[in-house]
């Protein structure tokens, strides 16, 4: 009878730790595949980024050329744009 007990006892310890192990297995899963969606998410931003900082420079150098032509060309307007400039900052 106490072998039965036993036997029994050691069938549910040995059904609950696969159980267990199982659970353990299935949220592993779904927290790497969310983090695999972070990690996606990252790489589109950092690429976003990426693009905006180009833009960036790109502009900036536009604006740089174009200021420069009007310092060169035209002193009286380039005199207004900084003048306005100056007030949008104050």
């Amino acid at each position: 009878m106490v072998i039965l007990v036993f036997a029994l006892l050691g069938i549910v310890i040995a059904l609950q730790i696969k159980s267990v192990a199982k659970i353990n297995k299935t949220k592993i899963e779904s927290v790497s595949a969310e983090i695999k969606q972070y990690e996606d998410a990252i790489k589109t931003l950092e690429a976003d980024i990426a693009e905006s900082k180009e833009k960036k420079d790109s502009l900036k150098s536009r604006y740089n050329s174009e200021m420069a032509y009007l310092y060169n060309n035209e002193k009286e307007f380039y005199e207004l744009i900084m003048k306005k400039h100056e007030q949008h900052v104050e």
